[in-house]
This record gives structure tokens, C-alpha cells and sequence, in this order.
């Protein structure tokens, strides 16, 4: 085992090196001993941190691990003096529970395999860096082979996943070998004795400790075998990077998500139908259940149906952020679609270039679309949709119940392939919106249930806590007062009269948003949270409301006011809404998946297709009696990841505040009730929360068992 036998470089780059292939595996398949220090502790820091170590535990190579750990200066002082140790460790105690849950691929799950074997052997030793300000950040990495020669390497190549993979960010790695006497002196050594004062905690303003057994056995308890990890490093990163070349047409991945590629049995049955549909139909697959991939699968499998097929896929999405996503998507299928949803100057003509080679040369078979609303309606858009033959046109509308309307139906493309995908497309009273989408869709021609995800372990089953909330007496003044007016407009439409549905339409946006905004709830918030721990991947729903409040200076959203309690109760939070840059959101939600944030406080914008799998615990504060909302709100909560065993939802059911005979009180509770049950009817306490619903109806005179079956067939 020696360097010398290894075609060594002295720089290695992403844009023309593979750094894993190229030189982790040569490298450390040749070495016995393996210094390693990395900054942010994450996930996607011990994915990098430990790649290619499949031939150094064949060697039985012994390793020391240095992470760097934020603190505040304040801990840091504490820390430095010896106090406040046992704080700072349970801190990171959540941390290695988050990474472990977070193993959500086949190579993050093998490296920590290794990991793992390697701490029950004795193989590895960690130690946590902790600045005094910042964080500990360097990357340094020093081998030795059993001849004493060594290696020292250093760059930019940093702690994301897409540093993995030679096709995303451009990273770059210094290597300095003992032998090149005078390079190894001058730059080299420096390195060894950073790396040395940090491990013997002799560096200027940074504190080293070793990590407590209790961390240890945490790490153990990820991989129970006696026998190290088999040796599959290179096959898995390959499948990742799709090392198969690059073609111009498109093409299944041979892998997702770091798994093996394949469709679970229910996208399989939704396709077959979709086929015998003559290529049309409404997909009701539940959120969480693969939507996007069942659909490319689709176009993947037309398009290479016949070396004559010419294809075009226009995708139809309510919002920007899903857009993106789906271009995301799209982009494992070797499909590079063109984004009509930004500024029209720069979609424009590039979709009228694309859409004449697609119809004038044979060489062109495959083109893709990905397209807002919005814009899709528009007459610039519509000319150049029009341009391509029926025959030709596949379209995709994605949460599709927001085309079912007078003004949108008009607007959607005839063509020979068309499917509808919707968790909801539409809900029990909605007959006009259901209408509209048969008439283009089709029919409803295959569903899959909350109920059915969850026992086939496509979504995490989940437990659901109700938390009574009630309304101070102006608050229920203002609730009965706009539920008159709009029972008032509801019974003029009902008769035939004529009424301004506007009106109506912002009477009932204002008894939501008041039901959203009661000071109970966020009373109740704190209170709750007084008896729980900070909590990572934590979710919390608010609505858009705001209220006006002397403690809040002044006029204070709902989302400010759930943060402030959050910040006084020790959680670190972000904020999601619709005033975020979308390169915004994707770095909160890749803080929150990693724990370097505690929780999201969130306004609509997740409802509907983002993907948080490592939400594991959400707070619904905001009153929706929008089924189809809570219902893609709870998909959200309940998509998988790798120890990710359930689910928690906390919901805030809304009574009146004192007994209140009058139908407006009754209305009120058989709503809030049958939104519960919707909830408990498939939740894993079930059997606890009935007997409890069912006595919370019967002080209004309430059979929960009449309301609780409202909205069973909303997926169904």
C-alpha cells in the first residue's frame, strides 16, 4: 500500500475530474492512517467527509474526525472555562438524531454505514471545533500509507451534496505529497500543524473536545453488523451521477434520490389507466405519492416509443416555486425544459426558435415546457402553443383543480395526451369545478388514498393532538357579525337574487383570517411550547392575517407573532412566504433539512406540491375550512425519509367562548369537528381522540359521527 503506485495530480477540479474516482478512492484505498477536519455540521458534511473510505476500512485504517460546531461567544467562554459542556452536547445530541433521520439515499446510508462500523471497531475519533466567533470552517485532509509517506489536500470542494456530482458546482482540490520536499515544507506542514494544535485544542480562539460516549453509541446504533460495510461506494456514485453520457433525448435515471430508479405499483396501475383512457384522465394521487415522476415517466416512455414519435410536453403549474421543482425534476430525466414563467423577454424567443426546429426538423423530436399559469393563459403564450399539432402535444396540469373555471378551460391546448393530477381535484360540494375538469381531463381514472399511502409506507402514519382554543367576546362579536352578512348573501343566491360575489368572497376571507388571528391560539402556542423541547424539522402553519395589539406595537402579522414566541421560547426559525426570492426559500429549506434552523413558520405558500420530507412535527394554526388545504397541508407533514418512523400534527380546533344557543356557535363547531375527523379517522391515536370529539359535539348538540364523514371521499 504506497502513493507511489496511484497517478497522483497536484490539483484535481469538478469540471474535468471526478475527485471521488479520480482521487478519494486511489488515495485512501492506499492509506493507513486519515486526518480529517470539515466546518457545519451536517447531513451533506459527513456525506462528503467520508467519501471514498471503502478501501481505507479494508486496510483497518484508523481515522480522526475534527467538525466544526457553532456556538455563541457566550458559550464559547462557558465552554473555555468548563462549564455548560453538557448543554452544548445535548444540542448536538438533536443534531446526529437529525443527520441519522436525514439518511435519505443509498450513499448517504452506506457512508454512514461506514461510519458507524468504524466507531463500534475503534476505527474512529471525533472531535467538535467551536469558535469563538463564526464556526470552525476549514477543509483539510492528511493521509499516511504503511511506507510513512504522506498526503496533505486541501480546497474548495465544500460540505453540499451537489459537490458530490461532476456536473453541478465547480470545486477544486490542492494535493502536496511528502515526497516533493520543498512543496510538502511550504505548504504541506502548515497544514499538519493546524490540524495537530486543533485536535490537542491548542489553537487561538477555537476550543477542540472529544465527543461524549453517549454521541458514540448514537452513531453506533446505525449499523448493528459485525462485518464492514460491503464495498459499493463507486457503483452507488455512479448511478448517482449518471456517468452514462450525456444524450440530447430523454431518458429514465438509473437512479432517484441516491435509490435505485423504479415506479411503486400504484404509479405502475395509474399509468396502465391513463393508457386504457386513451391517454386522458385525472390522477388523484395522494400528495406525497409521486405525481411528478409518474408523469415524466410518461412522456419518457412516448417519446422513445418509436424512433418517429415527436413529442412536445407542456407542463401547467399555479406558482413559480413549483415550477422550478419541476424543472428540477426534469432535469434527472435528461430533459432540459424551456421556463416560461420569468420575465417574457427571455422565454419568448427561445420557445419560438425551439418550436420551429421541433416543426420543421426530423432531428428535433423532443421538446418540454414548463409554464405558470399566469402566463399560460396569455395571448403571447397561446399563439406559440397553437403552433404545435395535436397530435404532437402532451399536457401536463399540475394541481390541476385550479383550471376548473370559465376562464381557464378555454385556454388549455387540444391535444392527443393530457392528464390532470391533483391530491383534490375536487371537493365534496364543488360540482361546477368538477365539471369543468372532466370536460377536458376526463374522468377520474385512478386514485390513491391517504389511507392506502400509508399503509403501503409511501407516507409516515401520523399522530394528531386537538387543542381546544377559544374567542375573547369582541373577537366572537366580529365572528357572528361577518357569518350574518354572509349567510345573508348565501340565501340571495340561494333564492335566485343576484349578488356581488366579490363581496361575499372577502366576507369569507375576513371570518377566516379572524379565525386565523385569535389571541387564544397564540396564547395557547406559548403555552405548549413552555412543555416542549426546541424541536428541529418543525412546521408551523399560519394564516395571513394580522392583528392589532398595544404588546405588538401596533398591527402585527400572524406570522410575526408566531415568530416572536417561537424566539422567546429558544427556536431559530425561518420564514416562508410569498415574499421570499425563491433562491431564498431553497436556502431555508436547506437549513431546515440539515437543523440549522429549528422551524419554518409558514403562509400558504407549502400548501400545495413542495417537498419538505424532513418535517417530522407541524403546528396548524391557521383555521382552514379549505379541505383541499389541510388535506395538502398534511401531505406535506407526512412524506418520508430515512428514519422518519411518523408523524405529529398539531391542530387548534376553534369553539365559542362560553355556551352560545344559536346556529352560528353549532355551524362553527361542525366545521371545526369535521375537520378533525377528517384528521383522527386516519390517524394512528384514533382510537384516543374519538371519545373525545364525540363529547366536544354533544355540548352543542352535535353527533360527531354525522359531521366526521364530510370530506371521506375528498381523495377517494
Amino acid at each position: 500500500m504506497s502513493f507511489h503506485q496511484i497517478n497522483l495530480r497536484s490539483t484535481y477540479c469538478s469540471e474535468v475530474d471526478s475527485l471521488l474516482s479520480d482521487f478519494y478512492i486511489p488515495a485512501l484505498s492506499n492509506s493507513i492512517s486519515y486526518n480529517r477536519a470539515v466546518g457545519f455540521f451536517s447531513s451533506t458534511m459527513l456525506t462528503y467527509a467520508l467519501q471514498g473510505l471503502d478501501g481505507f476500512i479494508r486496510n483497518n485504517g484508523y481515522m480522526r474526525l475534527i467538525i466544526g460546531e457553532e456556538v455563541t461567544e457566550e458559550e464559547y467562554h462557558a465552554i473555555k472555562q468548563g462549564h455548560d459542556l453538557s448543554v452544548m452536547f445535548g444540542k448536538i445530541s438533536v443534531k446526529w438524531d437529525s443527520i441519522i433521520a436525514s439518511a435519505n439515499n443509498d450513499l448517504l446510508i452506506h457512508r454512514l454505514n461506514i461510519l458507524s462500523w468504524m466507531v463500534a471497531n475503534g476505527r474512529l475519533e471525533i472531535k467538535y471545533a467551536l469558535r469563538r466567533k463564526g464556526m470552525y470552517h476549514e477543509k483539510i485532509g492528511i493521509m499516511k500509507d504503511s511506507s510513512g509517506e504522506c498526503l496533505v489536500f486541501q480546497g474548495s470542494a465544500n460540505e453540499t451534496t451537489n459537490a458530490l456530482l461532476p456536473d453541478l458546482n465547480f470545486e477544486s482540490i490542492s494535493v502536496y505529497p511528502s515526497w516533493k520536499i520543498e512543496i510538502f515544507e511550504e505548504y504541506a506542514k502548515p497544514y499538519i500543524q493546524r490540524f495537530d494544535r486543533l485536535w490537542n485544542n491548542e489553537s487561538k480562539n477555537t476550543v477542540t473536545v472529544p465527543i461524549p460516549s453517549s454521541h458514540y453509541d448514537q452513531i453506533r446504533q446505525f449499523y448493528k453488523r459485525k462485518e464492514r460495510p460491503e464495498y459499493i461506494e463507486e457503483e452507488v456514485f455512479d448511478s448517482i451521477a449518471l456517468r452514462t453520457g450525456v444524450t440530447t433525448e430523454p431518458k429514465l435515471p438509473i437512479s432517484l434520490g441516491g435509490n435505485f430508479y423504479k415506479l411503486h405499483e400504484h404509479q405502475k396501475e395509474a399509468l396502465q389507466s391513463w393508457l386504457k383512457n386513451d391517454f386522458s384522465g385525472i390522477m388523484a394521487l395522494a400528495t406525497g405519492a409521486g405525481k411528478t415522476i409518474t408523469a415524466i415517466h410518461a412522456a419518457v416512455q412516448i417519446a422513445n416509443s418509436s424512433k418517429e414519435t415527436k413529442l412536445a410536453v407542456i407542463v401547467a403549474v399555479p406558482y413559480q416555486i413549483l415550477a422550478d421543482q419541476w424543472c428540477d425534476v426534469f432535469s434527472l430525466f435528461n430533459i432540459s425544459p424551456i421556463q416560461c414563467y420569468r420575465s417574457k423577454i427571455d422565454w419568448l424567443p427561445v420557445l419560438d426558435k425551439e418550436i420551429s426546429d421541433f416543426n420543421l426538423l426530423r432531428s428535433k423530436r423532443f421538446m418540454a415546457v414548463v409554464v405558470v399559469n399566469k402566463t399560460l393563459i396569455k395571448e403571447d403564450f397561446q399563439k406559440q402553443m397553437n403552433r404545435i399539432k395535436s397530435n404532437n402535444l402532451y399536457f401536463i396540469g399540475d394541481e390541476c383543480h385550479h383550471h376548473g373555471n370559465e376562464r381557464t378551460i378555454p385556454k388549455l391546448p387540444q391535444c392527443r395526451f393530457r392528464m390532470g393530477l391533483s391530491a383534490t381535484p375536487w371537493a365534496v360540494r364543488e360540482d361546477e369545478r368538477r365539471n369543468y375538469l372532466v370536460s377536458y381531463y376526463g374522468q377520474k381514472i385512478s386514485s390513491y388514498t391517504i389511507d392506502q399511502a400509508i399503509k403501503e409506507e409511501v407516507l409516515t402514519p401520523y399522530q394528531y393532538h386537538m387543542h381546544l382554543v377559544s374567542m375573547n367576546d369582541v373577537e366572537t362579536e366580529n365572528y357572528q357579525e361577518l357569518t350574518l352578512s354572509i349567510n345573508r348573501l348565501i340565501a340571495i343566491r340561494e333564492s335566485g337574487g343576484s349578488i356581488n360575489k366579490e363581496q361575499l368572497d372577502g366576507l369569507m376571507r375576513s371570518r377566516t383570517r379572524l379565525l386565523g388571528s385569535l389571541e387564544d391560539k397564540f396564547s395557547r402556542l406559548g403555552d405548549i411550547l413552555d412543555k416542549f423541547k426546541v424541536n428541529p424539522h418543525t412546521l408551523f402553519y399560519c394564516g395571513d392575517g394580522s392583528t392589532e395589539s398595544d404588546d405588538y406595537e401596533g398591527v402585527k402579522r400572524d406570522v410575526e407573532r408566531a415568530a416572536k414566541i417561537l424566539d422567546s421560547h429558544g427556536w431559530k426559525t425561518s420564514r416562508f412566504t410569498a415574499e421570499e426570492t425563491p433562491a431564498t426559500r431553497q436556502r431555508i429549506l436547506e437549513n431546515f433539512r440539515e437543523a440549522v434552523i429549528d422551524g419554518i413558520v409558514a403562509i400558504r405558500v407549502l400548501d400545495e406540491g413542495f417537498d419538505v420530507p424532513a418535517c417530522r412535527t407541524a403546528f396548524l394554526l391557521a383555521s382552514s375550512r379549505n379541505e383541499r388545504q389541510f388535506i395538502q397541508r398534511r401531505g406535506r407533514i407526512l412524506r418520508r425519509s430515512l428514519g422518519k418512523e411518523y408523524s405529529i400534527i398539531h391542530d387548534f380546533i376553534v369553539f365559542p367562548s362560553h355556551y352560545i344557543k344559536n346556529e352560528i356557535a353549532k355551524d362553527l363547531v361542525e366545521k371545526e369537528l369535521s375537520r378533525a375527523g377528517e384528521f383522527i379517522r386516519v390517524a394512528s391515536n384514533r382510537d384516543d381522540l374519538e371519545h373525545f370529539a364525540q363529547s366536544l359535539g354533544e355540548r352543542y348538540g352535535i353527533d360527531f359521527e354525522s359531521v366526521r364523514n364530510t370530506y371521506v371521499d375528498l381523495e377517494a
